[in-house]
């Protein structure tokens, strides 16, 4: 496979030299089926989700052969896993969806990977209280199952992210004490930031720099809330700027309230000392001059918001953008322009709302 030329680590080594062994159907199906789960995870930190992808379809496969209970339940959470990397949250709900009802059957060291996954998919669709519940369920179950060391800490930061999705900063910080790292290092400053009142800027600077030296890409990655507040001063501070815009990036993260001009907004309209739309960093200038007419609307709808009228009826825009036309034929022009205004910017202009 294209991924495994990619690794350079022990795990990957592992992998590549054992190979044979699963072609050639040596072992059980439950354990060709965990070989193909790990392969499909070192896949995807290495930079080849559609390698993940094949592995995964092929451990699908075995299980569906064997008919291994155990390995379509561990397949189910690594697909979840893997939709939710993918930031595909519907898949990744439908796969443990099918997995609800035969988890109270599973040992608890599965019991605790379910709960788990829940709460980092509640987390990630912005439901905090029910990702706070499922993640405290999580670490309740993973401590007796025998988890310790890093896979327990695992356990320890999805309920961190809970925690501060869920504004109990002081808990979260706490937690974060437990076991000093240099990852805990860089969420406990950040979350001490915000706790202060997001007044205590060499707080923010130095758990950013220790997140940028480990390329920390995944500080707060269940806490989008906390970690679009913490983008958006440390941009506004600029504080290691180049880290923040890759993080928000990757994460695709949306801008907190009040974001000000500092964030990367993909659209920006600009109206004192004359009117201009930039579209990535790039001032939009048509190329000809029918490509005018969305630029009369799009100044039309920010006058509009500016008045306060935060959505606009049709007809009224058709009216004052073609007054010589009659009204069919004028709303059908708005409906073609409104669509190529859109398109403009890819996505920021959908959010445009006419009545």
């Amino acid at each position: 496979a294209t991924c495994l030329t990619q690794m350079n680590s022990p795990a990957a080594s592992a992998i590549t030299a054992t190979r044979s062994l699963i072609d050639n159907s040596v072992g059980g199906a439950l354990h060709r089926g965990r070989w193909l789960i790990i392969s499909a995870h070192n896949c995807f930190v290495t930079g080849d989700p559609d390698g993940a992808s094949r592995y995964l379809s092929e451990a699908r496969s075995v299980a569906e052969q064997s008919g291994s209970s155990r390995l379509s339940f561990e397949l189910g959470l690594a697909f979840a896993e893997h939709w939710m990397r993918l930031h595909d949250l519907e898949r990744a709900t439908s796969e443990l969806a099918s997995l609800e009802v035969s988890a109270a059957k599973e040992p608890a060291a599965l019991r605790a990977q379910f709960a788990k996954m829940m709460a980092r998919l509640f987390l990630l669709q912005e439901r905090p209280a029910e990702g706070l519940r499922w993640a405290e369920e999580a670490l309740r179950i993973a401590q007796p199952a025998g988890f310790t060391g890093a896979n327990l800490r695992a356990y320890e930061i999805e309920l961190i992210y809970a925690l501060a999705a869920n504004q109990n900063l002081a808990e979260a910080i706490d937690l974060a004490k437990q076991h000093p790292s240099e990852p805990r290092l860089a969420i406990e400053l950040c979350l001490r930031f915000l706790l202060e009142g997001e007044s205590e800027l060499v707080l923010l600077r130095d758990g950013l720099q220790v997140a940028a030296r480990l390329g920390f890409v995944n500080l707060f990655d269940r806490a989008r809330g906390v970690m679009a507040r913490i983008c958006a001063a440390a941009l506004a501070n600029d504080i290691e700027p180049v880290f923040v815009r890759q993080v928000i990036e990757l994460k695709q993260l949306k801008p907190p309230p009040l974001a000000g001009a500092s964030w990367p907004w993909p659209v920006r309209i600009f109206t004192l000392g004359g009117f201009r739309l930039d579209i990535q960093g790039e001032r939009y200038r048509p190329t000809h001059k029918a490509q005018d007419k969305p630029l009369e609307l799009l100044k039309l709808l920010v006058t509009c918001q500016a008045m306060g009228r935060a959505s606009s009826e049709k007809g009224c825009l058709a009216e004052r953008l073609w007054p010589d036309a009659e009204a069919e034929n004028a709303r059908k022009s708005l409906d073609m322009t409104l669509a190529r205004l859109r398109r403009l910017p890819s996505h920021q202009c959908r959010r445009l709302h006419l009545a």
